[in-house]
């Protein structure tokens, strides 16, 4: 691996909260317009523009230097902003919210969200990104590095791949995210990878490809603890290139829960219920449907019976779940994003759950 490669995933890991980042400059949206007129409200756009200048261009908003960090004032929570051009990220730049369930960033349905070029870094924490739309990559197309936690992406559309996510010879870590209700008429509905993905503690579901899947991946990818369920089409498709699956699940497709050209280079204590590609288990998942059962995103959480529960390896188990739950709640480990909580049954035949909500509160 050469010194710049080191330094990409240097940078991935840092991005991921593994390793502390450096920031320069905090600046904090105040407004749900999206101008770059002198109001007194520090706009979106205007926020990015100053980070990726490094300069107080929009004098609505903190002045940017270097790698800068972009949080949303309280006061917007429950809010839209609605993005009515896409923003160009070509540097360092980290939107922070504070939930996915507090603020969207919505495309209106005209245009996608994010352009990442080969120079651009993008983290995004704790926000829905919603309602995209352009020919590939409805909300964001990548083609640097790009992050996303704790997130929503949904009701999103693309022509030809990509209907949330089209990630073009880059590298793409997504990690407690939900994407749902995303579609595209060829491709992936939910995500095209054509780099290097890695999906942890995250659910693909409910995205809509009529001729294709809702993950489509020719590069690199990963599945860590991911529940991929409810697609309309296949499920997942590789068409070329490695991958992975640990302590995953795919099912209930209304085509092939996977469809791949070349076996998995690793397959640990996984499911795949139509057992249409090599997994440890085949069969009905029983997953709940997608809802809340805690945290900030939407989940499937393994019902009683479920043949997903205390099996995953414990070797490769994630610390937390998608929701931030500890791991395991039982015996062991449940295969998927969201691990089962044991439940008390009482006379009345209902469980109890009890899963508190996160926000996030950055400083």
């Amino acid at each position: 691996m050469t010194s710049c490669q080191w330094l990409r995933h240097l940078i991935i890991l840092c991005g991921a909260g593994l390793i502390p980042s450096l920031h320069a400059a905090d600046i904090t949206v105040s407004t749900t317009a999206y101008d770059l007129v002198e109001d007194g409200g520090c706009s979106l756009r205007e926020a990015v523009r100053n980070a990726k200048n490094d300069n107080g261009a929009s004098v609505d908003c903190v002045a940017g230097l270097g790698a800068d960090r972009i949080f949303f004032d309280p006061l917007l929570d429950g809010q839209v902003i609605v993005v009515t051009t896409r923003l160009v990220i070509d540097s360092d730049i980290a939107l922070l919210g504070r939930g996915a369930d507090l603020l969207s960033l919505s495309g209106d349905g005209k245009t996608h969200l994010f352009e990442v070029t080969p120079t651009g870094l993008l983290r995004i924490e704790a926000l829905t990104l919603t309602e995209g739309s352009a020919p590939n990559g409805g909300l964001v197309q990548s083609e640097g590095l790009l992050i996303i936690r704790n997130s929503t992406l949904s009701m999103s559309d693309a022509d030809t791949g990509g209907g949330a996510l089209f990630i073009s010879a880059s590298e793409t870590l997504l990690e407690g995210v939900t994407l749902s209700g995303n579609r595209t008429d060829l491709g992936g509905a939910a995500i095209e990878n054509l780099g290097s993905l890695t999906l942890i503690n995250s659910t693909v579901s409910d995205n809509w490809s009529f001729n294709d899947s809702a993950i489509r991946s020719s590069g690199s990818l990963t599945l860590r603890q991911v529940t991929v369920a409810e697609s309309m089409g296949n499920g997942l498709q590789v068409t070329s290139g490695n991958w992975s699956i640990i302590n995953s699940v795919i099912t209930d497709s209304s085509g092939q829960d996977c469809l791949a050209n070349n076996p998995a280079d690793t397959e640990i204590t996984s499911l795949i219920s139509d057992a249409s590609c090599q997994a440890s288990f085949s069969g009905l998942s029983l997953l709940g449907p997608l809802t809340d059962n805690g945290g900030t995103t939407l989940t499937h959480a393994p019902e009683d019976f479920s043949a997903l529960r205390e099996i995953a390896d414990p070797l490769e188990c994630e610390p937390i779940d998608q929701r931030g739950v500890a791991r395991p709640l039982g015996i062991g480990c449940d295969i998927g994003a969201v691990e089962a909580t044991p439940g008390l049954i009482f006379s009345d035949s209902f469980e109890t759950l009890s899963v508190s909500r996160r926000h996030y509160w950055h400083r």
